[in-house]
Parts: structure tokens; C-alpha cells; sequence
């Protein structure tokens, strides 16, 4: 039968003992930095994933301008178009609550590359605002023009999702 304080601290010989202290005293703060990183990586996968989520918020909310575009220009086509320049404005206003909420973004994203990505998100949404705008007149005075200057506008909306 084995003996049950064989492994007791007053069993320990006196080399062993003599080292635990010290052992201890280096591998406690290894202990604590380790922590340290981890809860710095966590903050940073959180500011990530909220920075993240943010953009898919926005890439959802200018697809639903983009689908109203088109849903405008579907009733202009059929006759049933109330007023287009109001809901042009109404449209280009929203654009601009975007590129507002984008810029904002632009100054606490945390790395250089994040805020040129961003810089260039508000430079292309104040080219699709501009895009509304035109075509929101063009569609005003002739359909078949506004439907002329939706080749540019879509290239600046592939290259807003794209970024």
C-alpha cells in the first residue's frame, strides 16, 4: 500500500523546495502576460466583427437605395412614376447618411488600410449620390436618357460593394 502524504510538500526534497519559489515567481507573470495578449486579441476581434458588421449594415441598406432606383424607373417605364425629383431627393438624401456614417467610421478605424478602404467608400458614394442626381433629372425630362446613364451608375455601385 502506497504511502498518501508521499506527495506532500514536506516530502519535496530540499533542491525541489528550494526551487519553487522561484519558479514560481517567473512562471506567474508568464501566466499573466499570456492572459494580457489573449484579452487584447479578443478586444481586437470584437472591434473587428463591429467595424464588420457595420459594413454590412451599410452594403444592405445601398442595396435597398439601388433596388429603389430601379423600382422607380420599372413605375417611370409603366406610366405610374409620382414625383421623380422628390424621390430622387429623397434617395440622394440617403446616400448621404451613408457617407456620413462611412466617414465617421473613416476616423476611428483602427489601421491605415482600413481608413484608405473607407476613404474610398465615401469618395465612391459621393460619386453614386452624384449618379442619382443625374439620372433623377435625366428621368425627369426623357427615360430613355436616364436608362443611357445607368451603365456609369452601376459601375460606381460594383465598385462600392467590391470595396
Amino acid at each position: 500500500m502506497t504511502n498518501p502524504n508521499r506527495f506532500a510538500f514536506r516530502n519535496w526534497p530540499f533542491l525541489i523546495k528550494f526551487a519553487f519559489a522561484p519558479a514560481l515567481a517567473v512562471l506567474v507573470p508568464l501566466g499573466v502576460a499570456t492572459l494580457n495578449s489573449v484579452a487584447e486579441m479578443k478586444q481586437r476581434t470584437v472591434s473587428q466583427m463591429d467595424a464588420s458588421l457595420e459594413l454590412v449594415e451599410l452594403v444592405g441598406a445601398l442595396e435597398a437605395i439601388d433596388a429603389d432606383v430601379y423600382r422607380l424607373l420599372t413605375q417611370q417605364a409603366a406610366g405610374r412614376a409620382a414625383d421623380v425629383a422628390s424621390s430622387f431627393d429623397r434617395l440622394m438624401n440617403r446616400v448621404s447618411v451613408l457617407r456620413e456614417e462611412v466617414a465617421a467610421l473613416q476616423t476611428e478605424a483602427a489601421t491605415p488600410d482600413r481608413q484608405a478602404v473607407l476613404a474610398r467608400i465615401v469618395e465612391q458614394l459621393e460619386l453614386y449620390e452624384g449618379g442619382l442626381e443625374v439620372v433623377g433629372s435625366m428621368l425627369e425630362l426623357d427615360f430613355a436618357s436616364a436608362v443611357g446613364f445607368l451603365d456609369p451608375f452601376n459601375e460606381v455601385f460594383d465598385t462600392l460593394n467590391a470595396d
